[in-house]
């Protein structure tokens, strides 16, 4: 076992860029739930505060939202980026279990190690933090926090906070114990004595907030274990801790530039969130429901921009935004189907606009034919041309779009589908067409 006395270092070695990496900050004190008890009384517990406040905690560099569906592979657990920040999570074990990279290497001195777990204390719903040891004083490996959801849903992890918390411990200290019952009146009476003369006290104590003694009520609570006192209020031990105090971490020791093995060790899907597709995205909101985060979340992560229109008077938007934390989704009101189409029209990046049936997006075949699709809103087609070719489609014959269009089939494949219909921009409005009226309707534009 080390030396007490000896000054200990704890060294967090950066595998990314400093904008890349979680940022390591001491563990506070006190978490905001116990801000938000009655009285603050979850705040004045100090086995909690001091359990909170061991160690540091690693904060998130950006925010991101993870849907589990409830199955057993990688691919039952999406993430989408909220877009403020680098996303250091992944679906990397299966099993329901979400990861996330910490960005570091430790190192501590030889016989100590290192817990990783979730932040002490600190609630969330859906998903279980599981906790880990590392042999930090001689592993080149670095480590992951992981979380298991509990059932299927969404988890939302944002930008700052916290999600891991990590302290060091002494290698292999349990095994340094001896354990067994003993009968304390015999071998310790004065132990005894003295838990006896709490145990009356707190009784009478709770007893009196009960028949609410004015001395009491005043008191709210007992603080005898608070400050360090034995049941009859004197100091008969030495040192007693109130708090920890952590050392912060300077961050003039964190690289400014990208280090060359930082994309094996930190993935989380840098290139994905990188790789948004340049269009926009028309959704009108006619219910708040699953369905509408389901395509919020897929269109923020797949496109630069999602614009979401809905009636001033719609249930539930005010405070929809705080439910929708990507920074490329924004909401617009419309006070008519006339004004809605002129909205629309001012967002769309091409000529030629693209409508298809909103479950459609989830289909990854439509995403993998994007760039097909991008080709032939670049075009300038005829008006005619696309109404030849709507009434193709109306008629079930969309093997004969290559003559209509005159375009070759290759690009023409994305079309061969009744969910998806390509027109002029100027026809949003059309009384023939009523596009925006139409239910479960995406534009791309």
């Amino acid at each position: 076992m080390p030396d007490p006395q000896r000054e200990l270092e704890l060294i967090a070695y950066p595998l990314a860029a400093k904008n890349d990496l979680p940022s390591l900050q001491p563990s506070p004190r006190i978490r905001e739930w116990q801000r938000d008890t009655q009285d603050s009384y979850a705040a004045r517990c100090l086995p909690l505060n001091i359990a909170n406040n061991n160690g540091w905690q690693l904060l998130l560099p950006g925010g991101f939202d993870a849907v589990y569906s409830g199955g057993r592979g990688l691919v039952e657990i999406s993430i989408y980026p909220h877009g403020d920040g680098p996303c250091v999570a992944a679906s990397h074990f299966g099993e329901g279990v979400l990861t996330l990279f910490t960005g570091y290497l430790f190192r501590t001195p030889p016989a100590i190690h290192m817990q990783i777990c979730g932040p002490i204390n600190y609630i969330r719903d859906g998903v279980q933090a599981l906790s880990g040891i590392l042999e930090t004083d001689w592993s080149p490996y670095n480590a992951t926090m992981n979380y298991k959801f509990t059932r299927p849903g969404r988890a939302r992890f944002r930008k700052g906070e916290p999600f891991a918390q990590v302290f060091p411990l002494p290698a292999a200290y349990v095994n340094q114990f001896h354990v067994r019952f003993g009968d304390m009146p015999i071998e310790d009476p004065e132990t005894k004595a003295d838990f006896d003369q709490w145990a009356r006290s707190r009784a009478e104590f709770n007893q009196g907030l009960k028949d609410k003694c004015p001395a009491m009520v005043a008191q709210k609570w007992q603080k005898l274990y608070y400050r360090g006192l034995y049941p009859d209020g004197e100091r008969k031990h030495g040192a007693h801790l109130t708090k920890l105090s952590p050392q912060a971490f300077s961050d003039s020791g964190l690289p400014a530039q990208s280090l060359e093995y930082q994309q094996s060790t930190c993935p989380a899907d840098r290139a994905s969130a990188g790789a948004k597709l340049p269009a926009t995205a028309l959704l009108r909101l006619d219910k708040i429901d699953w369905r509408l985060f389901r395509a919020i979340d897929e269109l923020s992560t797949k496109v630069q921009d999602l614009v979401v229109f809905h009636k001033p008077d719609a249930k539930g938007v005010d405070g929809l935004m705080t439910e929708i934390p990507y920074t490329n989704v924004r909401l617009f009101p419309f006070e008519s189907d006339h004004n809605g189409f002129i909205l629309m029209k001012g967002f769309c990046r091409f000529d030629t606009i693209l409508m298809m049936d909103a479950n459609h997006i989830m289909q990854g075949d439509f995403w993998r034919r994007f760039d097909d699709y991008r080709r032939l809103l670049d075009e300038k087609y005829e008006g005619s041309q696309l109404a030849r070719y709507r009434s193709k489609i109306a008629c079930g014959t969309v093997q004969k779009l290559d003559d209509v269009l005159s375009y070759p089939s290759d690009v023409l494949e994305p079309l061969h589908d009744t969910l998806t219909i390509m027109l002029k921009k100027e026809c949003i409005g059309n009384s023939k067409i009523k596009l925006f009226l139409a239910k479960d309707k995406l534009i791309l534009a």
